[in-house]
């Protein structure tokens, strides 16, 4: 059996940075992972001091960073856009390495399923760009699946020729977006699979007033465990804690992430994901 650390986003306690830290690991979390694009998280308002400070912070809490969340919400298929969304990427894998982390999550928009189209050819530019960045400093841009099939992204990540731009595996939108097998993803992905961000219940099945019932679901519909075991047979080049997202917080209040332990009610979530 190997034991997956479990990692959570800070901003899904919906309150300030300190007390979600504080709220992360006393319900048993690893990791965790924090949005980087604005506000006071943003590279451009963390000083090398702060950094320093906010990094301590974590570490005092006996946490990690597990990735940054770097999706700046326009992808990279405009060409006029595309060069000021990368220099903000970088300052973002820039703060990422300062935080001891590795990852940066991002989206890059629809892969096209045919490499001819324009917009193919733009977006490869700008993530050949990233990906040698993400090499010289060994890191990744880790793109998140579900907007385009695994095989598609597979081409066009085989096409870089590196891991700098590299994969962040979500069993969820795998199913949901293209009804694309995400066990099978694992196979496919295996060589650039470098994070997990699985979605809990309501993101996967109808929505259900019993959270715990809901959360068995969503594992068993979106293949979350099998996708898991994939990750240690493949084998899958990580280890970097398991992000859960999408909690139903409103359902039992902010403090408490609800499906985090998969069916084991809150306040508490597991160490770790065991999987068989």
């Amino acid at each position: 059996m190997y034991r997956f650390p479990i990692g959570v986003i800070l901003e899904s306690f919906r309150t300030d940075r300190s007390t979600a830290i504080r709220q992360a690991a006393a319900m048993g979390a690893q990791g965790i992972q924090m949005y980087a694009t604005y506000g006071e998280n943003a590279p451009e308002n963390l000083t090398a001091a702060a950094r320093r400070a906010l990094l301590d912070e974590v570490k005092s809490a006996g946490l990690v960073f597990s990735a940054l969340c770097g999706d700046l919400g326009r992808g990279f298929g405009n060409k006029e856009l595309n060069p000021e969304l990368i220099e903000k990427s970088k300052r973002i894998l820039d703060l990422a390495k300062d935080l001891e982390t590795d990852i940066v999550t991002t989206h890059i928009g629809v892969v096209p399923t045919d490499p001819t189209e324009e917009r193919y050819k733009i977006m490869q530019e700008a993530c050949y760009e990233l990906s040698r960045y993400a090499d010289s400093v060994g890191a990744h841009f880790a793109i998140e699946t579900g907007p385009e099939t695994a095989v598609t992204l597979k081409g066009f990540l085989d096409a870089l020729g590196s891991r700098g731009v590299a994969v962040n595996l979500d069993p969820a939108n795998l199913r949901m977006v293209l009804g694309d097998d995400p066990v099978q993803a694992v196979y496919t992905l295996r060589d650039y699979i470098v994070h997990t961000s699985p979605k809990t219940a309501d993101c996967c099945i109808k929505p259900s007033p019993n959270i715990s019932t809901a959360s068995r679901l969503c594992r068993r519909n979106c293949g979350v465990s099998n996708c898991l075991r994939r990750c240690r047979w493949a084998p899958v080049r990580w280890t970097s804690p398991t992000t859960l997202r999408r909690w139903r917080t409103s359902a039992i209040g902010a403090s408490s992430p609800s499906s985090a332990r998969w069916g084991i009610p809150p306040p508490r979530i597991s160490k770790r994901l065991l999987i068989s």
